[in-house]
């Protein structure tokens, strides 16, 4: 199991396609001004008729997914009420022939957001346009109803939040930014607003088009780009020229961490590196994350509140397969007792540092055999290493042979909890663990596979 993951926070709509069913597909909740931006079309109509049709050549640019189902939803409408840009009485709207697609009814009313393909032929919808039932959609009705009284344009609304470090809590926590200035610009246009007690602002009006956004204190965070990993001051977001967009931004601490390893050469594969408190808990939500080391073997950690810090390899979970580095730390040691440690301040760096790359931690095999409590052998049962710190599975299990045996890698000095899958009720279950630790050379053991 590879543990180097980013994370990523979001307030968007998170997409996920997990089967060959639209009900696979889950959505965030989406806005009734965000349903409309996303739309060129949105209706009320009656489901005269459904299909599948091939979805050969149908699927277009934006659709949800791009895992294909065996064809695409086809519905034939009776328009209702007219929102934008649909004048016709009768109408088809298909889905995209994927696993996002939209399942209507017959005789079903709903209230349809579709968005053309890109030779304008056809009208497509998804499980994430917004579309819903007539009878589940009175707030997105309301909504679309009230826009003939208001102002033309689009809205661009969000949120801005100060990130900091709760000592009682000891946490990474966040509290709404009063009074932040926020800019947007495009073509020479420049407006102004300021936050309100709650951190939201708000421009309404806007004209399509694409807007700089920077604020005052500096947000360096933000979701128009959840990706980036270090500090930006200036944003770019596209503005449609109906319904709203809504961004969140974030003013995180400024404290820097970068440096440089000594003895990269090729063919060593992606390489990130641990920051983890020397002076507080180390907890989920401390919300300290990983650096990717480049090409040149340089690496820097952003947006760290003022504090010590260890920096180094596997500090927290020791190595594993997908990752057989030691668990090391800056200036070049095993041992965290004789770590340096690294302040962080206010500042926005804390100068360069480097240390060498360790040797790889070899893979090292143990055999052994499986019993249950009768001493009968436990056969095709499957057998797990477990990685007691975190509590990862090592991603290496094996099935026990017709004598029970098995045959298991893990990591020379990391020590395991040897496990079992098993029957309890429906769920399987880990049975009770074995602790062993590897070493070079590894005696058989015996596994009694008891119940937890």
């Amino acid at each position: 199991m590879n543990i180097k993951i980013r994370l990523i926070f979001t307030a968007v709509a998170l997409v996920i396609c997990l089967s060959s069913r639209a009900e696979g597909c889950t959505c965030g909740e989406i806005l009734p001004c965000q349903a409309y931006a996303g739309a060129q079309v949105a209706f009320v109509g009656l489901v005269t008729s459904t299909k599948m049709v091939s979805s050969e050549g149908l699927m277009p640019s934006n659709a949800m997914s791009t895992t294909l189902s065996s064809g695409a939803t086809a519905a034939h409408f009776k328009i209702v009420e007219s929102f934008l840009g649909i004048e016709e009485a009768e109408v088809d709207i298909f889905g995209g022939g994927t696993t996002c697609d939209y399942y209507f009814k017959e005789g079903v009313q709903y209230l349809v957001y579709a968005y053309r393909s890109p030779d304008g032929k056809t009208l497509h919808t998804n499980i994430c346009a917004g579309t819903d039932p007539l009878s589940e959609a009175g707030a997105h009705v309301a909504y679309l109803r009230g826009l003939k009284g208001r102002r033309s344009g689009s809205v661009f609304s969000g949120r801005i939040t100060q990130q900091f470090y709760n000592l009682r809590k000891q946490q990474l926590d966040g509290r709404p930014s009063q009074g932040t200035l926020v800019t947007i610009e495009s073509e020479g246009r420049r407006l102004r607003a300021k936050t309100n007690s709650r951190g939201e602002f708000a421009f309404a009006g806007l004209s399509k088009g694409r807007y700089q956004v920077q604020t005052v204190p500096r947000a360096n965070f933000s979701t128009i780009d959840v990706l980036e990993d270090h500090p930006r001051t200036l944003w770019k977001i596209d503005i449609p020229d109906h319904g709203c967009i809504r961004e969140w931004f974030e003013i995180r601490p400024l404290g820097e961490i970068s440096g440089q390893l000594v003895g990269m050469t090729e063919g060593l594969g992606d390489i990130d590196l641990d920051v983890i408190f020397a002076d507080r808990a180390n907890t989920d939500r401390s919300g300290l994350s990983q650096a990717r080391v480049d090409a040149q073997g340089r690496f820097k950690f952003s947006f760290l509140p003022p504090g010590k810090y260890f920096v180094g390899f596997n500090l927290e979970s020791g190595p594993f397969r997908e990752y057989p580095y030691p668990e090391f730390y800056y200036p070049g040691v095993t041992d965290r007792r004789m770590a340096k440690l690294i302040t962080v301040g206010r500042d926005k760096s804390t100068g360069e540092i480097s240390f060498p790359i360790p040797e790889r931690v070899p893979e090292r095999t143990i055999e052994g055999f499986a019993v249950w409590p009768n001493g009968q052998p436990a056969v095709n049962v499957w057998v797990e290493l477990i990685n007691p710190r975190k509590g990862w599975r090592e991603g290496n299990g094996v099935q026990t042979d017709p004598l029970g045996r098995f045959s298991i890698i893990g990591m020379e000095g990391q020590t395991y909890k040897l496990s079992a899958l098993v029957n309890k009720g429906i769920a399987l279950v880990h049975s009770r663990p074995l602790m062993i630790s590897l070493t070079k050379i590894n005696s058989p053991v015996r596994l009694v596979i008891r119940m937890p």
